[in-house]
């Protein structure tokens, strides 16, 4: 046969496969914040899904074009429940014949779970993935900070049975009792007879791009102020004196990769896993990494410590200690970015960020402000002004009559804001 009908046949062969390759079919409640955006768009990457996009609206930094045009989006607070005020949803769940996986990047409330699991059906859903926190541990065991060498395991999520442990743990860290929550609400459901499948991915404080609380950006933006500030102008970057130096962090990129590893890899399911980078974050050597980064090596960038009331803690939003991901490395082929690549990757975006979006960049000199000296007895009322003169004048404030508030300061724009965005983040400046 000629070699070019061979070669036609088999462009036509592959081309009908294509075109009859199943599209898989994605339900993402949120997918417009850090870890679910960053998701979405690796999926839409690869042509192979037909994504539901369920928030409420908000579209911060470039999902507007990167994410929007790519999804079905449909309007939903699960908040006040999904049959009760979400009728396109609910159409959209019936007239699905499966989901080949459901992405819960905004279940931050157990009864958002339940309600969740009420409307989809077993021969709906092959898996249902839910975005957890290290911040269950929190409520678990003890909870006192760990030994040396010790990192936390999954096995660890066990509620105390004693209940004024238990309640004393709640009342530390609602969030984590809520996550936990939300965790057992699927382990309960996939029991039933009618249950499904679920995965809970336990992260770390997550870094990356598209960071909605600007706990990374704050640091970026302090180095780059003494960089290109009078000498001594800008204070010292600093942390608290009893700050945490032993913990976790989770890059954006293995969030996502844990994520689509677990949706494809049925021998994974209907555990928890921790997904963090391997190696232990430090959060003044993180600090002093990111100051190397935007300014260089010389002289060498210094971080001290001050009193706890008067310090910046930005990281980290737990208080036991870091995460062990040895599981995950084993069950679910995860493999964490190294962590000096994660600092040099994120600041890159940072610093990008402030060049071409003036609006963003003084958002987060904003925020600096706000965090170095509210409630702050390191600085007088005077150094303060004389900062912020110096600063305004080596970058003046881009503010248009739309934003500009009528004391003059500058608002949060909601553009920033995502609905994957909970009290936890605004209480840690957090994820």
């Amino acid at each position: 046969m000629n070699i070019f009908v061979v070669t036609s046949l088999f462009h036509i062969f592959v081309a009908i496969n294509a075109v009859n390759a199943e599209i898989k079919k994605i339900l993402a409640f949120g997918g417009n914040g850090m870890i679910g955006s960053n998701t979405l768009e690796q999926l839409i990457a690869t042509d192979e899904y037909n994504i539901t996009m369920v928030s409420r609206g908000s579209w911060p930094f470039d999902t507007e074009t990167k994410i929007e045009p790519f999804v079905k989006y449909i309007y939903c607070d699960r908040e006040d429940g999904i049959e009760e005020t979400c009728p396109e949803l609910v159409q959209d769940i019936s007239n699905t014949d499966e989901y080949y996986a459901v992405l819960d990047f905004s279940g931050f409330l157990p009864a958002w779970i339940e309600d969740a699991v009420k409307v989809l059906k077993k021969t709906k859903v092959r898996v249902y993935v839910y975005v957890s926190s290290d911040s269950v541990y929190e409520v678990c065991g003890d909870g006192r900070r760990l030994k040396k060498y010790q990192k936390l395991v999954e096995t660890d999520a066990e509620r105390p049975i004693d209940e004024g442990t238990r309640r004393k743990l709640i009342v530390k860290d609602e969030y984590g009792d809520e996550k936990l929550g939300g965790e057992e609400a699927l382990v309960e459901h996939a029991m039933m007879n009618d249950g499904f499948n679920f995965v809970a991915l336990r992260y770390a404080d997550v870094v990356g791009p598209r960071d909605a609380t600007d706990r990374f950006a704050t640091y970026v933006m302090w180095a780059k102020l003494q960089l290109i500030a009078d000498k001594d102008i800008i204070p010292d970057l600093h942390v608290p004196k009893d700050v945490l130096e032993s913990t976790s962090v989770t890059y954006v990129k293995d969030a996502t990769q844990s994520i689509i590893n677990s949706m494809t890899m049925p021998e994974s399911w209907n555990e928890a896993y921790n997904i963090a980078s391997n190696e232990i974050f430090n959060v003044t050597k993180t600090i002093e990494m990111i100051a190397t980064h935007v300014k260089g090596n010389v002289p060498k960038p210094k971080v001290i410590r001050v009193d706890a009331e008067d310090g910046i803690a930005m990281y980290p939003s737990v208080t036991r200690g870091p995460i062990n991901v040895g599981k995950a490395v084993s069950k679910l082929s995860f493999r964490p970015t190294p962590l000096s690549t994660v600092i040099s990757e994120t600041v890159d975006w940072y610093l990008k960020m402030f060049e071409s979006d003036l609006n963003y960049r003084d958002v987060v000199i904003a925020e600096w402000e706000t965090n170095l000296f509210e409630d702050s007895d390191l600085f007088t009322r005077r150094q303060r002004n004389d900062i912020m003169d110096h600063v305004d004048s080596k970058i003046p404030a881009v503010v248009s009559d739309e934003v500009e508030e009528a004391d003059g300061n500058i608002p949060y724009p909601v553009m920033y804001e995502d609905d994957d965005f909970d009290e936890e983040d605004e209480d840690e400046e957090e994820l």
